[in-house]
Order: structure tokens, then sequence, then C-alpha cells
């Protein structure tokens, strides 16, 4: 059974607003920790990296279903970069942002993709 054009697209959207409600929540759970417990700023960057494909993951395992796994996660992985990406560069953060775009965009498909086919095939047991 073939699905629906829209309903692709809201699975894909579900997803990045899923990803990036985590990613949020992440980081910002993360900030406070390092306000209070007089960490570095520099611990924040690699933390957040590990935040990015779990957010992810959260996402697409709770917003994909039915078949086609791998590209609704690549299309939500392609989507969620863009978005944070969009979101840094009007924060006004350049240094981070055009300092390894390349490699977190395909890291965000990668990752997208590798959740959909994880979401598609838990689902389906």
């Amino acid at each position: 059974m073939s699905e629906s054009f829209l309903s692709v697209v809201l699975q894909i959207i579900k997803s990045v607003i899923i990803s990036l409600i985590f990613l949020f929540f992440g980081v910002t759970a993360l900030s406070l920790i390092v306000n209070t417990a007089n960490l570095s700023v520099s611990v924040l960057h690699p933390v957040v990296q590990v935040l990015k494909p779990v957010a992810i993951l959260t996402g697409v395992l709770c917003g994909v279903r039915g078949t086609q796994g791998a590209l609704k996660g690549l299309f939500a992985g392609a989507l969620a970069f863009a978005t944070v990406y969009l979101i840094l560069a009007f924060m006004g953060n350049g240094r981070y942002v055009f300092r390894s775009v390349l490699i977190d965009f395909l890291a965000f498909l990668l990752f997208g993709v590798c959740s959909g086919i994880l979401a598609i095939s838990l689902k389906n047991r």
C-alpha cells in the first residue's frame, strides 16, 4: 500500500520538530548544569555533538512509520540540519556555524538514514 505524499511530509515534519525539541531541552539542561556546577563552557560542544544523533534518533523513531524509513530519515536529517544551521546563524554564532558544516551535514544525513531504517524495523516486529 502506497503512502500519500502528504502523509510522508507530515511524518518528516513531525520527526524534525521532535528532534529539535529534544535537542533544545538537552542543550538547555546541559547549560544549566554547566552554570550551576561551574564547569568550563568547552564541555558544551562535545556533549552537543552527542546530543545531535540522539535527537535525530528520538525524532525519527517517534515520527516515522510505514515504509521507506531510510528516505524519510534522510529528509528528516537534512531538514533538522538546515533548521539548526539557520537558528545558529540567526543567533550570530558564526564561529561554530561555519567551522564544520559539511561534516555536520553528512552526520545528520547518516543519523537520519540509520534512524529511519531502525524505526521501520522496530515497528514491523
